[in-house]
C-alpha cells in the first residue's frame, strides 16, 4: 500500500485539473484492494456536502454485512489519502477530525473534485470542438493522442458523449490543410471514429 502511494498517479493537489481521474484511478483501487469498500465510498459521496460524523459513521455501518470492521478500513482510508493528497487537497485531509476517520475525508475530497465538474466538462469540450490546429504531419500522432486523452477527461467530468461523426469532424479541423482536404469527404462517411484516427495515421506514415 505505502509503495503504492507513492506513484505520482495516486496524487492529486486539490486543483481543477486532474481531480475526476484521481478519484476514478482511487476508487478502482480500493474497490479492488477490497470490494466492501464499495458500500463505503457510495454511501460517503452520497452525502455530499454534508460532513460526516463518527456517530453517523457508526450507525450506518450497521447496515453493512461486512467481513471486515467498517473503522478500521476507515481509517486505513485515511492513511492512504494523507499519503497521497497535495496541495489544497492535503490541506482538506488535515482538516478532517478525528484523525483516522478517512471516509470523511473521501467525502470531502470528493465534493471537492464534483464542485468544479461543470466547469471542466464545459471546457473540455470546447477544446475537443476546436482542438489546436496541428502544424506538421510529423504532430499528427501526438496530437490525436492528446485529443483522445481530452475526450477521456470530458466522458470522466461527466461531460456528455459525441457522436462519431462528430469526432471526426472535430479531428479534421485540427489537421494540416491539404491532409484535412484530402480526408473531407471521408469524414463523412459512415466508419467509426476509431477507424477514421487510423486511416489518418496510416495516410501520414505513406506521406512521411
Amino acid at each position: 500500500e505505502d509503495k503504492v502511494a507513492l506513484d505520482s498517479s495516486y496524487h492529486w493537489d486539490g486543483s481543477d485539473k486532474g481531480g475526476d481521474a484521481w478519484r476514478e484511478t482511487l476508487r478502482g483501487y480500493f474497490i479492488g484492494c477490497c470490494p466492501e469498500l464499495q458500500s463505503m465510498l457510495d454511501w460517503a459521496e452520497s452525502m455530499d456536502a454534508a460532513p460526516i460524523t463518527i456517530d453517523e459513521f457508526k450507525s450506518q455501518a450497521k447496515h453493512w454485512s461486512m467481513v471486515e470492521d467498517p473503522e478500521t478500513l476507515s481509517g486505513h482510508l485515511w492513511k492512504f489519502l494523507k499519503m497521497t493528497a497535495r496541495g489544497e487537497a492535503a490541506k482538506i485531509v488535515r482538516s478532517v477530525k478525528p484523525e483516522r476517520h478517512g471516509i470523511e475525508a473521501w467525502r470531502a475530497l470528493v465534493w471537492e473534485v464534483n464542485a468544479g465538474r461543470a466547469g471542466r466538462a464545459a471546457i473540455l469540450s470546447e477544446r475537443i470542438r476546436n482542438p489546436v490546429p496541428i502544424k506538421s504531419y510529423g504532430a499528427v500522432s501526438a496530437a490525436i493522442a492528446e485529443i483522445d486523452a481530452t475526450i477521456s477527461d470530458h466522458r470522466v467530468a461527466g461531460g456528455r458523449d459525441f457522436q462519431d461523426i462528430e469526432l471526426k469532424q472535430f479531428l479534421l479541423r485540427a489537421l494540416p490543410q491539404d491532409l484535412r482536404e484530402s480526408l473531407i469527404l471521408k469524414a463523412t462517411e459512415p466508419e467509426s471514429y476509431q477507424v477514421f484516427k487510423q486511416l489518418i495515421r496510416t495516410k501520414v506514415s505513406f506521406i512521411m
